[in-house]
């Protein structure tokens, strides 16, 4: 009996003092979505999704924009969620065309965060 509460006693001690490796969570951006028909100053919606796992304690995503035609005006370009658990998130930015016409895929979407020290990054593009 008493061997056995010594090495209980040791192992809690001993787990107090290891430490265990932690992996990085992975992130992944999914396909943007928007309404490809544009007419000058009149704003349109880009949707996608941020997917989360292996997270471990709170994974913070700074999740931004890029217009890469430079025919766009984004208010607010990056946005953040916060996973606690493995999942998906929504996102969706409301921006403004400078120009009239039709513009096929000129953006990106890249998601970065910051996992318990452990940094984890996802990018999604438009061609």
């Amino acid at each position: 009996m008493k061997t056995n509460v010594i090495l209980i006693l040791l192992l809690v001690f001993l787990t107090g003092y290891v430490s265990s490796a932690s992996a990085a969570a992975s992130l992944s951006v999914g396909t943007i979505s928007y309404d490809t028909i544009i007419v000058k100053d009149e704003s349109i919606t880009i949707t996608s999704s941020v997917t989360a796992s292996s997270v471990s304690g709170t994974l913070t995503v700074d999740v931004t924009l890029t217009d890469n035609s430079g025919l766009f005006t984004i208010p607010t370009a990056t946005q953040q969620v916060q996973f606690t658990t493995d999942g998906t998130q929504s996102v969706s930015w409301t921006i403004t065309a400078a120009s009239t016409g039709t513009n096929s895929a000129p953006f990106t979407i890249r998601a970065i965060g910051d996992d318990s020290g452990n940094s984890a990054s996802g990018t999604s593009s438009t061609v």
